[in-house]
């Protein structure tokens, strides 16, 4: 999996983002990555962050979530989001979509 590259909050143009963000908020095109929990259904974006301990890392790591891939949100129902990536669905509860962090397509 790709390493993190991790800058102080205080450098973020955002300032929405977790204590600690990665390079990409800092790249002019990657200025607005936000957690797919924000997101409604119909959205998309790339995948540009995965927050969290290391085991949960892993374990979005292991369900098919990789930085770079193209995530579309299909629903958001009762706590539930539903994703597709990679042409599968997913559904996850709103604390794991809120690990994940995209830039909006």
């Amino acid at each position: 999996m790709e390493e993190d590259f991790k800058i102080p909050i205080s450098t973020c143009e955002e300032g929405r983002h977790p204590r600690l963000c990665n390079a990409a908020c800092m790249d002019a095109d990657t200025r607005q990555c936000m957690p797919v929990a924000a997101l409604r259904a119909g959205k998309s974006g790339k995948l540009v962050r995965i927050a969290g301990k290391p085991e949960m890392k892993k374990h979005l790591s292991e369900m098919g979530f990789v930085i770079g891939d193209t995530i579309c949100i299909v629903n958001d129902v009762s706590g539930s989001t539903i994703l597709d990536i990679k042409g599968s669905r997913i559904a996850i509860d709103r604390s794991l979509a809120s690990k994940l962090y995209i830039i909006p397509e």
